[in-house]
């Protein structure tokens, strides 16, 4: 089933979403993605992205009510795990390369 809305229809909110969407979800998100990324090391930085998804169950959970399931509580555990793995194992594998370097 298709669901068509004409601008005309679109309320306060519906624009407000939008703008939220298109200013802070993709412009300012890739701003920040690449300022960072000339910053820091891309590895720490791009693990980060397995959060997004986690970000929208939580808000969905906190905001809307929605349900949050143990397989996806288990899933988010998990994404965090991996995450704490993984910029540790980056940090010290820059640790080495300084000392090897210096």
């Amino acid at each position: 089933m298709t669901c068509v809305v004409q601008l005309g229809e679109l309320g306060a909110w519906d624009w407000a979403s939008l703008a939220y969407i298109t200013i802070l979800g993709s412009a300012a998100a890739y701003g920040l993605f690449f300022y960072f990324a000339t910053k820091g090391n891309l590895t720490q930085l791009s693990v980060l992205t397995f959060t997004t998804p986690m970000f929208a169950t939580f808000f969905g959970y906190v905001l809307l009510d929605e349900t949050l399931t143990g397989t996806q509580a288990l899933g988010a555990a998990v994404t965090l795990v991996g995450i704490a793995i993984t910029t540790n194992a980056s940090k010290d594998s820059e640790k080495a390369e300084a000392k090897a370097d210096s």
